[in-house]
């Protein structure tokens, strides 16, 4: 998974139970993941201190369309679009983008990758052979559980200014 390391510092309550390894607290977007390394035991006694590093990463809807055919003999152009096919496959190999397909119809391709910010994907994005010639769209996503969730957030307060 790609994403910035923070380090956490939890105190434990009154539930003396160790942390799962996919610790998630509740109301932390489910696109947000955390990795528990505990770096200390967790202890026995109320607010003992434990620390463990998180991984922060987000995912992004790229959809790219070729806008122009590159000014090359049709032999180079599609050596190109194979360069560009294995490049997105290398994407997935590294874990970069879940899922990736080409759109039926078009000269172009859409994914989901995981990563810390718009402009690591850029940088991704950037290794493409056809790179300059796409018109190129990304978007941050969340779960349509979160999207419930907020549109519950905002009638609450909208109900609450009444």
């Amino acid at each position: 998974m790609l994403g910035v390391t923070h380090t956490l510092i939890f105190f434990v309550g009154l539930n003396h139970q160790a942390l799962p390894n996919n610790f998630i607290p509740n109301g932390i977007n489910s696109n947000v993941r955390f990795q528990w390394n505990p770096s200390a035991e967790v202890g026995r006694y109320r607010n003992t201190k434990i620390e463990g590093r998180c991984e922060i990463s987000m995912k992004f809807l790229v959809v790219a369309v070729l806008k122009e055919v590159p000014p090359v003999p049709p032999e180079q152009f599609l050596k190109m679009v194979m360069g560009e096919w294995q490049t997105v496959l290398q994407f997935r190999k590294e874990g970069k983008s879940e899922v990736d397909y080409a759109l039926a119809g078009l000269k172009g391709g859409a994914a989901i990758f995981e990563a810390e910010s718009g402009a690591e994907i850029n940088a991704m994005l950037g290794r493409l052979p056809l790179f300059s010639f796409l018109d190129i769209e990304i978007y941050p996503l969340m779960t349509v559980e979160e999207a419930l969730n907020q549109t519950k957030q905002s009638l609450e307060a909208l109900k609450a200014q009444k």
